[in-house]
């Protein structure tokens, strides 16, 4: 399970937090494997040949959310679309965001 702070630039004292569980194993085309990728680059893996929960700690990140509005949820469901490196969602798209569907935030990191 990946777990990130998210820093809103607001007078709101509330902390906002996003999770996202995965499955194992961790595998090419695996979704934490497509996650990590995004975020820390195609060959972290290779590079550091273990995954230690302590190397997350502190990295930002750019998340992409989706507000889940269904009758599962007395609250909206936040899902995490995608994880990528920081400043990617600076170069997305920039056409309008429809309100309580998908928001794009930066976060402060894994926690």
């Amino acid at each position: 399970m990946l777990l990130f702070k998210i820093e809103i630039d607001d007078d709101n004292q509330v902390e906002y937090r996003a999770k996202k569980r995965y499955e194992l194993p961790i595998k090419h085309g695996s979704q934490l494997m497509n996650d990590l990728s995004g975020w820390l680059g195609p060959d972290f893996l290779k590079k550091n040949h273990t995954l230690d929960s302590e190397c997350f700690k502190g990295k930002q990140a750019d998340v992409s959310l989706v507000h889940i509005n269904n009758e599962k949820h007395d609250k909206p469901f936040v899902y995490i679309q995608s994880i990528q490196a920081p400043g990617a969602l600076a170069e997305v798209d920039q056409s309008p965001v429809v309100p309580c569907q998908t928001n794009s935030l930066r976060f402060q990191g894994i926690m």
